[in-house]
Order: C-alpha cells, then sequence, then structure tokens
C-alpha cells in the first residue's frame, strides 16, 4: 500500500496516485499505456507523444499495515 508518481520526463508532468496494491496499480498503469485502456487520457496522450522512456514510475511513500483486523486504508491513503 502507499503513494507513488508517473513523471514525464520530458515536461516535468507528474500524476500522484495511491492504491492498497501499489505494485499492482503501478504495472496496470504501465500495461495499460503500453497496451492502452489506460483511463487517464492526457496521461495517454503525452505517453504517445513522448514515449516509455520519457516516463518513470516510483513509490514516494508506502503504509504499513496495522494489526487491526479489517482496518480501512482508504482515508490514510
Amino acid at each position: 500500500m502507499g503513494v507513488y508518481q508517473i513523471k514525464n520526463l520530458a515536461i516535468g508532468k507528474i500524476f500522484i496516485g495511491s492504491s492498497k496494491n501499489i505494485f499492482g496499480r503501478i504495472n496496470r498503469h504501465k500495461f495499460q499505456l503500453q497496451f492502452g485502456g489506460e483511463d487517464i487520457k492526457e496521461l495517454v496522450e503525452d505517453y504517445k507523444k513522448f514515449g516509455e522512456v520519457n516516463f518513470t514510475f516510483e513509490i514516494l511513500d508506502e503504509l504499513k499495515p496495522k494489526d487491526e483486523a479489517g482496518y480501512d486504508y482508504t482515508a490514510d491513503l
């Protein structure tokens, strides 16, 4: 769980996201950008224009699980 960013190195734009499954979400973004289906249209346009080599995917912060069963992490993220 955590917060991540997708950065366009060519123009400095940054998309910030969060997920309960951060590695899965980053992989989903990568797949959808490469093969179509990404919902963030501006990100898709920039990805097509500047190419894969101009994008980085970074984890900014990880959220450690709590010992509390059934805890909802949505607000924390």
